[in-house]
């Protein structure tokens, strides 16, 4: 039983460095039993090592290959600008802009070269600034309400049924922690025409029914 066990042994697949060292335990008189200790594997592993590969001409896998870039400097400066100046327009047709016969690849490492990425944009109410003055005040009055202030509440919303709207969610190309910049938001707007709206309300301990207007 012990030895259909050990002949059903896997042997461990070893990277470059686990290879060398072995070797070079084995060249230093180390036994088998105690490289296999060491290198937390099996001792079959260690002598299917022994035998595959040799100290003096161990070379590991051949290093990648390295490919000549295909934009220069400056290049790079106009794809990094017009990727900014063109945020919500898709990679495909930044390819386009550019004009330098590179693809949508290439592109893409600029863009993450920098540090910028492709995200979702976020959906916030479009404000005018005498709504976002209102809104501040209005916050800081009640800012010190307890728990037990708010519980008195009742809250309400409504929320607009769209027909023919796209409900396709906007890209925009934007650095990372800038996802509520005003710039990179997408903003919706109540005015907007649809089939009607619904109403809702609800306070502390229930939820209202929800209504048609």
């Amino acid at each position: 039983m012990a030895s259909f066990l050990a002949a059903k042994t896997k042997v461990k697949h070893l990277i470059d460095v686990d290879i060398r060292k072995i070797l070079g335990l084995a060249k230093g008189n180390i036994s088998q039993r105690k490289i296999a200790s060491f290198m937390k594997c099996s001792q079959k592993t260690i002598q299917h090592t022994l035998a595959t590969y040799l100290f003096e001409t161990f070379q590991g896998i051949t290093s990648r290959r390295e490919y000549k870039r295909k934009t220069t400097e400056r290049e790079d400066e106009d794809i990094i600008r017009i990727l900014k100046q063109n945020y919500d327009v898709p990679l495909r047709d930044i390819t386009n802009i550019v004009g330098l016969p590179i693809s949508e690849c290439t592109i893409r490492r600029r863009r993450s070269e920098v540090g910028l990425g492709s995200y979702i944009a976020a959906k916030k109410p479009g404000l005018r600034p005498e709504n976002v003055k209102e809104r501040l005040d209005w916050a800081l009055c009640y800012k010190d309400w307890t728990v037990e202030d708010w519980k008195k509440v009742i809250w309400s919303d409504e929320s607009s049924i769209w027909i023919g709207v796209n409900p396709r969610r906007q890209w925009v190309i934007r650095p990372k922690g800038e996802r509520l910049n005003p710039k990179y938001v997408k903003k919706t707007f109540k005015e907007c025409s649809g089939q009607g709206h619904s109403l809702g309300m609800f306070y502390w301990r229930k939820v209202g029914t929800i209504g048609c207007l």
